[in-house]
């Protein structure tokens, strides 16, 4: 490396970045130049900072996507990283490398179905890619091969079966404003279907619900399937994609008519985002840009007062969801669901702790000290807390109670893992809400400065 007067050219080259960055805050290009010196130069976080002001500016810039992704995957961010790869590859060129860096983040996620899909349609666009290590570590004992392409022949579609709930709004602590929007949104046209239709207003049909990971979609999502005592499929799109063409469509269509024969029926679909992914390009596009045509064609045939059909599409990722998907008569009701407020907060200690010894537990009081913890930051909490009173009763031979010192002892030592998402959300409704898209979590922010 060149040295001048002491100082690396490099470092010369940031701190000329940095200056221009400071005197042009709507220049994007600056950024993505000094992002790519700081993350040649280690400064991760830093990098991150910018990245996250570029994406802001230009959310769907495939290399400034796939540089952060990156970040992500080194500080072990998977979920951010699987994301924002997603988004990168339904917005940009193919790009093979972040294909096999997909593979990877799929592999620590434990999803090897993925990872085996991306790491084979790396090595179709670049042989020279093989990673003998990934591929023994994603199942593959040899070479991979490409990815088997062919029509779905006569085997039978997936099968599905309705989850029972056992659950309705009464047991679902706080979260007021999300129950209010579904009673609107769901329950009221359903016991009121000819004035609603009077109005012409839908019966069923989709909504979109998103917001930080663990925050309760899931859970609320079956509570109202409970309050209109409905169907409940719970299919995460994961499960209904397959590399064989055809596959992903007749599992999609299967899904939709299984629902029809047992409405009323609320399908919650998971992870709706990935259907936006590499529809342009490759085999895996190819099952992904038919299942989205199903999905929509299926869609498009909802409303039916006899047989009311709600499908939930639920993202932790609003930003990269398919602008085909929310569409009029789609998924065109939107829904935030917001880290839990200090009455769901308290639920959902009381429900974790059930069963455990306890001992003078403040529910009140721990849930006012562990503001924006996601329900499941509240469950890692108390399995954590949990863990180190074993120990505890393991060396005195006798059983020790859980605390409340003890579960803020270790509330204390947790950050919420809602803070990067809302951070991820602000930079969206500072430069990317003309449309009001992301007014609800602005209301929350605005609230809970």
């Amino acid at each position: 490396m060149s040295l001048e007067g002491g100082v690396s050219t490099p470092s010369k080259a940031i701190d000329a970045l940095r200056r221009l960055v400071r005197e042009r805050p709507t220049d994007f290009d600056t950024r993505l130049d000094l992002a790519e010196l700081l993350v040649t130069d280690k400064l991760t976080d830093e990098a991150s900072l910018v990245l996250r002001e570029a994406l802001a500016l230009k959310p769907d810039n495939a290399e400034a996507l796939r540089m952060y992704a990156g970040l992500c995957y080194e500080r072990n961010s998977l979920e951010e990283a699987r994301d924002r790869l997603e988004t990168a590859a339904r917005v940009g060129p193919a790009d093979p490398k972040s294909d096999l860096l997909l593979s990877r983040v799929y592999l620590g996620l434990g999803d090897k179905h993925r990872a085996q899909a991306f790491y084979q349609l790396a090595l179709n666009q670049d042989p020279d890619l093989e990673d003998k290590s990934l591929s023994a570590s994603i199942g593959l004992a040899e070479s991979a091969k490409r990815v088997r392409i062919k029509p779905a022949g006569d085997e039978h579609a997936l099968d599905y079966e309705s989850s029972p709930t056992g659950i309705s709004f009464k047991d679902v602590g706080g979260m007021e404003d999300v129950k209010e929007q579904l009673r609107m949104n769901i329950i009221l046209p359903l016991k009121n279907p000819t004035l609603f239709r009077e109005y012409g207003k839908r019966i069923g049909g989709g909504i979109l619900m998103y917001g930080p990971p663990g925050c309760g979609k899931t859970y609320i999502s079956r509570a109202l399937a409970g309050e209109i005592d409905a169907a409940f499929y719970a299919v995460g799109i994961h499960e209904i994609l397959d590399a064989f063409l055809g596959s992903s469509e007749k599992n999609m269509h299967n899904l939709f008519e299984t629902a029809r024969r047992n409405a009323p029926a609320v399908i919650f679909l998971d992870e709706i985002d990935a259907l936006g992914q590499k529809r342009e390009s490759g085999s895996w596009g190819r099952a992904l840009r038919g299942t989205v045509d199903t999905l929509l064609i299926e869609m498009d045939g909802l409303g039916k007062p006899d047989k009311p059909i709600l499908v939930i599409g639920a993202t932790n990722t609003p930003w990269a969801v398919d602008l085909a998907l929310r569409r009029p008569g789609r998924f065109d009701r939107v829904i935030f669901v917001p880290p839990p407020d200090q009455g769901a907060r308290e639920e959902i200690l009381k429900l974790h702790l059930r069963g455990k010894p306890i001992e003078d537990v403040d529910a009140a009081g721990i849930a006012s000290k562990i503001d924006r913890f996601s329900g499941a930051d509240i469950q890692a909490m108390i399995d954590r807390a949990t863990e180190e009173v074993i120990k505890r009763a393991m060396r005195s031979g006798k059983t020790e109670p859980i605390t409340t010192r003890s579960l803020l002892e270790t509330a204390k030592k947790m950050r919420p893992s809602t803070t990067e998402w809302l951070a991820t959300a602000t930079d969206y409704i500072r430069y990317s809400n003309q449309g009001g898209f992301y007014d609800q979590v602005k209301s929350y922010l605005d609230k809970n400065q």
